[in-house]
């Protein structure tokens, strides 16, 4: 039977149900589930057995009545159905809900990669992502704000001001409008860095190359660091002096060495 139905949303709920009285001298093994709304077959939720007395139901649709009923399963077949559940009804579309505070995941120079977990649809699907940013003690209703089209809770920004503090926070929109800011992150402090930025390359590219060293010029190309493999990743170069060539002929012109980040993603 349906215990209880909870955490009702827009487009899904959660079902609490209870193994049968009897198992049919048999161990239980799985559960189907039905759903319909009034008026309606039942439609199937899951085609093959779930195990656990607890699921979350999807794709449901705003602001509509729903029933739902469970059926146990052992090696002899599939039971009876239990009584349908009482009538629920999904909430209304609404704007989305608030995104996870976002990490500052890479940061070089005036760029930074931001990365946050998404939030609640609100029942219609998130077309964009506005990140508001500004510096850390000022008036927040001056704060710049930049819009990010799609769904992917990430972005790389770049071009702020040099020597300054800066905080980030992401809002989602859907049709129906925009929702609540997040938490703002954590700040950075951004610092002149002319060659500095934000890069994508290859574990391969980088096995088939050397780091030479001399006073005044740099070379990259030689043997790589170990324990790396053709997975591709991302890398952040953190560079305070100037690369003069494309990244398979870099000449690097510095007073010390240079130094870098991996960041494996």
């Amino acid at each position: 039977m349906i215990l209880g139905i909870h955490d009702i949303l827009p487009t899904r709920c959660t079902l609490i149900y209870l193994p049968p009285d009897n198992d049919g001298g048999a161990l239980v093994t799985g559960y189907l589930l039905e759903y319909r709304s009034p008026g309606s077959k039942w439609i199937a939720i899951n085609s093959s057995p779930i195990t656990g007395l607890k699921r979350t139901i999807h794709n449901l649709s705003p602001s509509t009545k729903y029933k739902f009923r469970v059926a146990a399963v052992n090696r002899e077949g599939t039971g009876c159905f239990s009584e349908a559940s009482g009538l629920i009804t999904t909430k209304a579309a609404s704007v989305p809900g608030q995104p996870g505070r976002p990490i500052v995941v890479q940061f070089a120079g005036t760029s930074v990669k931001l990365e946050w977990k998404s939030p609640e649809d609100g029942g219609k699907d998130i077309a964009s992502y506005v990140v508001r940013y500004g510096v850390p003690g000022t008036d927040t209703h001056r704060y710049s704000e930049a819009r990010l089209n799609g769904q992917v809770p990430s972005c790389t920004m770049s071009r702020f001001k040099s020597r300054t503090k800066y905080h980030f926070a992401i809002a989602a929109v859907n049709k129906l409008g925009r929702g609540p800011l997040s938490k703002f992150s954590e700040q950075i402090f951004t610092y002149k860095n002319k060659s500095g930025e934000l890069c994508e390359i290859s574990f391969m590219t980088l096995i088939n190359q050397y780091i030479q060293y001399s006073n005044c010029s740099k070379q990259l190309g030689g043997r790589a660091p170990k324990a790396v493999d053709s997975r591709h990743a991302r890398y952040m170069w953190c560079l305070d002096w100037t690369l003069s060539i494309p990244l398979r002929e870099r000449r690097w012109r510095c007073p010390t060495p240079p130094k870098y980040e991996i960041f494996d993603l």
